[in-house]
């Protein structure tokens, strides 16, 4: 019994090339969008943050104001500073109705994370008692 003696099946450097290629490609993609996630977290760490800050900001504007009135609105410019980054912000207050003295208070920031420009506007309303 004769046995046929074929070509070596081994793989050839084509093969090889295009495996690499795919396989490199496909780490990349999964790379890059680990990367984007990270950023996403970043992103999403800082507003949560930044949020918590800002409560407590409308907080002590309210309080001032129960305690001195008008005298303890005030327009303002300060920092906030999260995670070694620096966030502006920019307070004004306007009456809105004398009779009842309800003042709305403007909380306006604006940061520039990466190549994005992003706004926050929170607005809250408060009423003076006698």
């Amino acid at each position: 019994m004769m046995s046929k003696i074929g070509i070596n099946s081994g793989l050839s450097i084509i093969e090889i090339l295009l495996t690499v290629t795919i396989f490199s490609l496909g780490f990349a993609f999964i790379y890059r969008g680990f990367l984007l996630c990270l950023d996403l977290y970043s992103y999403y760490s800082d507003y949560l943050n930044l949020g918590i800050l800002i409560e407590q900001k409308f907080w002590e504007l309210k309080d001032n104001f129960r305690h001195f009135g008008e005298k303890g609105l005030f327009s303002a410019l300060g920092n906030f500073s999260v995670n070694n980054k620096n966030f502006p912000y920019n307070i004004n207050y306007n009456l809105i109705d004398k009779d009842s003295s309800l003042y709305k208070i403007d909380l306006d920031m604006s940061m520039k994370v990466d190549k994005r420009n992003l706004n926050f506007l929170r607005s809250a309303y408060i009423e003076h008692k006698e």
